[in-house]
């Protein structure tokens, strides 16, 4: 492990705060992860990978968009991770110092709204908030986030993200076929979901620099303590 970085690992059957998470571990196994896997062809993502992004950045699937001056250096960055999240001061500076990392004095707390697939690929777990506190810190999140695109697109020529929609990605499909397959499930999985979820929920208080190398591999720059 390098210095000023954590692997994150969030080990949802033993943490209070994560009861949500491990909620959502026990919904698949209730679907039938064996069933899951041979009639859907999905691969669940393991539970210490359970997320919920706040913003999607720099990655390689948005290389060629950045001015080509910044080109270079992103692909250095991005072969150096994890270590390149500490060192780092072009790309991850801009992202530590917006209003979405450095805001504090606010909490939001998310239940589950519904499963949803993505691209026809991904399942996720769509979030909603708790409660009107939440609600208000969920349209400042929003209008920090929209800054911070805002941000990267006049500075380094991409527009990282559009509308946010809080998840937690619980898996994929191994191919489009398997995924559409599945579609007619997803109501069904949704009740097995709630079911299971009922009225638990997830609280954040702050916001952390994040660097993956795959889903399930996910790094911290540990420049203070935040939740998961």
């Amino acid at each position: 492990m390098g210095r000023g970085w954590l692997k994150v690992d969030c080990s949802v059957h033993a943490d209070p705060n994560l009861k949500l998470y491990g909620s959502f571990a026990r919904s698949l196994g209730r679907m039938g992860q064996d069933l899951l896997s041979k009639e859907y062809l999905f691969c669940p993502l393991p539970p210490y990978s359970y997320h919920v992004t706040a913003w999607d950045g720099l990655n390689d699937g948005n290389t060629e968009n950045v001015f080509s001056d910044y080109r270079l250096d992103l692909e250095h960055f991005l072969r150096g991770l994890p270590d390149s999240l500490l060192a780092d001061e072009k790309f991850a500076g801009e992202i530590g110092g917006s209003p979405l990392v450095t805001r504090t004095g606010w909490t939001i707390r998310f239940r589950f709204d519904t499963l949803a697939k993505w691209g026809n690929r991904v399942l996720v777990a769509r979030l909603t908030p708790a409660d009107e506190e939440s609600r208000s810190a969920l349209t400042r999140i929003i209008a920090d986030r929209e800054e911070l695109t805002g941000r990267f697109q006049r500075v380094f020529g991409v527009r990282t993200c559009a509308g946010y929609s809080p998840h937690v990605s619980l898996g994929y499909f191994a191919n489009s076929d398997y995924a559409e397959r599945a579609t007619l499930q997803v109501d069904r999985w949704t009740e097995v979901v709630g079911e299971e979820v009922g009225d638990l929920a997830i609280a954040f208080g702050s916001i952390s620099l994040y660097g993956f190398t795959d889903m399930a591999t996910l790094f911290r720059r540990a420049n203070r303590c935040s939740d998961r």
